[in-house]
């Protein structure tokens, strides 16, 4: 069995791991998709410019992540808790 520590451990690695080779199936996709409408032919392309798609690729996941992130931390902090009371003066009013 593993130690609390160490699932947190693999927990952070996966989240890590995630982080940084989501922009890249991102990347993949995205050139795919260019290639196969002919936007786009692979020779021509450099080094660089692949790391420029990574980095923009990277910067718009971690905006989107921390929107949902920052979205769902507020419907928890002023939604639930109406959604809740609601609740449970459905359940009084019916005597159960």
């Amino acid at each position: 069995m593993l130690s609390n520590s160490s699932q947190n451990r693999i927990v952070f690695l996966t989240l890590g791991l995630l982080v940084l080779l989501a922009p890249v199936v991102l990347l993949v996709l995205t050139l795919g998709f260019l290639v196969i409408t002919g936007d786009l032919v692979l020779g021509r392309v450099t080094p660089l410019e692949f790391l420029e798609l990574y980095i923009i690729d990277l910067v718009v996941l971690v905006a989107v992540g921390y929107g949902v992130y920052r979205l769902t931390i507020w419907l928890v902090a002023h939604r639930l808790p109406a959604s809740l009371d609601e609740l449970d003066e459905d359940v009084g009013d019916d005597g159960t």
